[in-house]
């Protein structure tokens, strides 16, 4: 039985050996440094890498690359990929643009264009994606001169959470649309609102979701005939279903499947307005 095709096969192994004159990449140093002092989740990271070598390494400023060009470069399975890319784009690292006249037999896009955003003074980063010295990390203790303490190990109690405007906004919205559109179906109980924030901001950091994904992904459960009547409570997305995969992450599947939409579904009243993003 021959190898896999992606296993090496010892007897043809030659040491490896990258010259320049075989293709590099010119890339300008300052970018470099600010890439080093920005904090890139490993899997967005391969797939800034990929664009980059698809572009700068081409010598091109933008490239069509397709989902399954990121799979095969990076080791990453699609549905994975659709969430580093959001990613990317919500800090506008990266551009995109796709391409509506290029569909598959699946409806899904064949390509799109990315593009890697050089300014990186534009870059929206929060405080977690900025490397640097943190306040107090190295404080000295009281007693004892010139001795550093140990940082503070964040727990669930020291944690400051902040919430963006938009997503306190469409939480508070999606209530009021909830229990005036189903009020029987209203989801109940003490601190509604915290307690929906709490679940997104765990859907956002632990499960790798963007806020503008999840948004994207609820205003379109409600067109649909199912998911409409799974989704009265915010708080409930992160609970496990049978299958063993949390709600939403059954919810994103199903959402998935169904992209790219060829028509976007009605405006619902929850929805934030684009103009207070």
């Amino acid at each position: 039985m021959g190898l896999p095709s992606n296993i090496i096969d010892i007897k043809d192994h030659r040491p490896v050996s990258p010259q320049k004159e075989n293709g590099y990449m010119a890339i300008a140093n300052e970018i470099l440094d600010a890439l080093c002092k920005t904090h890139i989740p490993a899997r967005e990271r391969q797939c800034l890498d990929l664009i980059l070598r698809k572009t700068y390494g081409f010598n091109k400023k933008e490239d069509d690359i397709s989902l399954s060009q990121f799979e095969i470069g990076t080791g990453i399975e699609k549905r994975s990929l659709r969430r580093s890319l959001e990613s990317l784009m919500s800090k506008n690292i990266i551009g995109v643009r796709k391409n509506a006249h290029t569909y598959n037999e699946k409806k899904e896009y064949k390509s799109s264009t990315y593009w890697f955003n050089k300014k990186y003074d534009t870059w929206v980063l929060n405080s977690d994606n900025k490397r640097g010295v943190r306040k107090n990390a190295h404080r000295v203790c009281a007693n004892k001169v010139q001795e550093v303490c140990a940082p503070v190990p964040p727990t669930k109690d020291n944690i400051q959470k902040t919430y963006t405007n938009k997503l306190k906004t469409f939480v508070g919205t999606y209530i009021d649309f909830i229990s005036k559109k189903f009020p029987t179906k209203k989801p109940r109980g003490r601190n509604l609102e915290q307690k929906s924030l709490e679940t997104i901001d765990k859907l956002v950091r632990l499960d790798g979701f963007t806020e503008d994904y999840i948004i994207e992904a609820l205003r379109w459960a409600h067109n649909d005939n199912f998911w409409k009547h799974q989704v009265y409570s915010l708080a409930a997305l992160r609970e496990k279903s049978k299958n063993g995969l949390l709600k939403f992450q059954n919810l994103s599947n199903a959402f998935d499947t169904d992209q790219p939409e060829q028509a976007k579904p009605k405006i619902l009243a929850f929805e934030v307005d684009p103009d207070d993003r």
